[in-house]
């Protein structure tokens, strides 16, 4: 990515950017301090609609030197959201088992939605001006979650030594002095699934 003027340009590493001064020959890592075994990408601003969102540009250019950067670990299970702005790498929310979709931004703020297995979609809006967030809309609000079932991540180290996880589904009044019968699924890795919120209906394909 080069700036407006084109004096400098981003590079991307396996788990670092850095911001490139074409003038003076200096580089600065902008994820310095961030959280480590992380990659890194610039999210870029989605301005007008239609044809102009699809532009191609040989140099692609940053119009703005306030940066919104996607965290996420190896597993893709938990991302995060860091915001570059005045020489100052920010988290804005810290890496969990979580998935972040719907990114924009804008001038003055950047909106996006949140989720994992027991957390509804929400619309957050952080203001950068006001470094402050707000949850802007809630899908499960008016959802009673007293009998949901609540989905856990359990991981392991194998009988190879190496690192595997999985996730669980526990019923609502689960206690861990009980014994309950289990199902078991043999099919793939499905622990990605706990990054997204399943609404409660006889429509999806495995249950609820």
């Amino acid at each position: 990515w080069f700036s407006a003027d084109y004096r400098f340009i981003y590079l991307t590493s396996k788990n670092d950017i850095w911001k490139y001064d074409v003038m003076t020959g200096r580089s600065v890592r902008i994820t310095e301090g961030a959280a480590t075994n992380y990659t890194f990408r610039i999210i870029v601003p989605l301005k007008g609609g239609g044809v102009s969102k699809m532009k191609w540009h040989r140099n692609p250019i940053l119009q703005t030197d306030c940066l919104v950067l996607l965290m996420t670990d190896s597993s893709e299970l938990k991302q995060g959201l860091a915001l570059w702005k005045d020489k100052r790498l920010s988290v804005i929310s810290p890496p969990r088992i979580q998935s972040i979709t719907y990114l924009r931004v804008g001038e003055q703020a950047l909106s996006y939605v949140v989720q994992n297995a027991n957390t509804q979609p929400k619309l957050i809006v952080y203001s950068f001006n006001k470094n402050t967030q707000k949850t802007m809309y809630d899908s499960g609000q008016e959802i009673n979650h007293a009998h949901f079932p609540r989905t856990e991540l359990r991981e392991w180290t194998d009988s190879r030594g190496e690192k595997t996880y999985t996730t669980v589904v526990l019923p609502s009044d689960y206690s861990p002095e009980k014994k309950y019968p289990a199902i078991i699924r043999v099919y793939e890795n499905e622990a990605k699934l706990y990054t997204e919120f399943e609404f409660p209906t006889l429509r999806n394909p495995t249950g609820f």
